[in-house]
């Protein structure tokens, strides 16, 4: 399947009306980055006359102005977005973004990453492969056919530090859409403690290295993902 590409088109539109679609995405972006309509338009290879015609129809299908002019002044007038035209094309890149990932990955995973505790000790992995190699993160992995989100947490855990763990609780779902760089990933994640702390950790699986570092000394590391937000809604949680 080497030989295939998939594609797909995307549009914003209000009332059954189209607005934008890529096209004059990249329209608003170049009038917003030259302040011009005239050089967004000969940078898309289009006449001046056309290019206003196309923010017509826009303006129209919004029900309200997506791109102003002002006329005059010591600069000789500028074209601009308005708000409305920022918010939606910001939205829309951020989906299509999302789109992407999905289309190039193939699907949504689902992951569990764990928030160990070792009295006042948050347990660390520096990790020994892509994405953030040779970066801390917390010990967790995907989800396995067969298995619950528990069990998964427990298994990775085991892999990487060598510790068997207790749950004590869910600190949270965590699912922004960039939240990893492989494609979409949805994980949960749980506070767990050692089962006997005799049983020191030792790096396994995706791990070169375990840390283990005081709560109050976690902001000092540049943690990978989105696993410094992990730890502080699990710190400022009842658990």
């Amino acid at each position: 399947m080497s030989d295939y590409t998939k594609r797909f088109r995307m549009w914003v539109e209000r009332d059954g009306r189209v607005i934008f679609g890529d096209g004059r995405a990249r329209l608003l972006n170049l009038i917003a980055e030259t302040g011009s309509l005239r050089k967004a338009a000969e940078e898309m290879g289009m006449s001046y006359r056309h290019a206003w015609g196309v923010i017509r129809e826009m303006n129209e299908s919004a029900g309200e102005p997506l791109v102003v002019s002002e006329r005059g002044g010591s600069r000789g007038g500028s074209t601009s977005l308005t708000t409305l035209a920022g918010n939606l094309l910001a939205e829309y890149e951020k989906a299509r973004e999302g789109m992407e990932k999905t289309l190039k990955y193939g699907r949504i995973d689902v992951a569990a990453d764990a928030v160990i505790l070792v009295g006042e000790n948050v347990v660390l992995i520096k990790r020994k492969n892509e994405p953030y190699r040779g970066m801390y993160a917390l010990p967790g992995g995907f989800l396995e056919e067969g298995e619950t989100l528990e069990e998964c947490v427990l298994r990775e855990v085991k892999e990487e530090t060598a510790l068997i763990c207790r749950i004590e609780a869910l600190i949270g779902v965590f699912s922004d859409i960039d939240r990893d760089p492989r494609g979409r990933t949805v994980s949960a994640a749980y506070l767990l403690r050692p089962v006997s702390e005799d049983i020191a950790p030792a790096p396994g699986d995706d791990a070169s290295e375990i840390k283990l570092v005081p709560l109050s000394g976690i902001g000092g590391i540049k943690l990978a993902f989105d696993h410094e937000r992990i730890i502080k809604e699990c710190t400022e949680g009842r658990f």
